[in-house]
């Protein structure tokens, strides 16, 4: 065995055909990553829409529900105010 140096082992084994395909393989990660990083880029900025959508929507239902009560409680209020008028009018209350 002979002993190893490390500076011919390098020479000897790292050739451009070595290379080649180790650099294709690099560009071909460098790619794919480059790809991953602006798909997820894109999918916060689509996280952050979602999540301002939402809270709109929240708003909106929040409020709507408030306007529900809110109608209901008017409606209550003039059948009773009608009820009390119409039976003081019949001479039954």
């Amino acid at each position: 065995s002979q002993p190893v140096n490390p500076d011919t082992d390098k020479d000897e084994t790292m050739t451009k055909d070595h290379l080649s395909p180790m650099e294709e393989e690099l560009d071909s990660c460098i790619s794919a990553t480059k790809s991953i990083i602006s798909e997820m880029r894109y999918l916060e900025k689509r996280e952050d829409r979602m999540r301002v959508t939402t809270h709109s929507i929240k708003s909106r239902i929040r409020w709507l529900s408030y306007m529900s009560v809110g109608v209901l409680f008017l409606v209550s209020f003039l059948q009773v105010t009608y009820l009390k008028r119409y039976f003081k009018k019949k001479k039954l209350m």
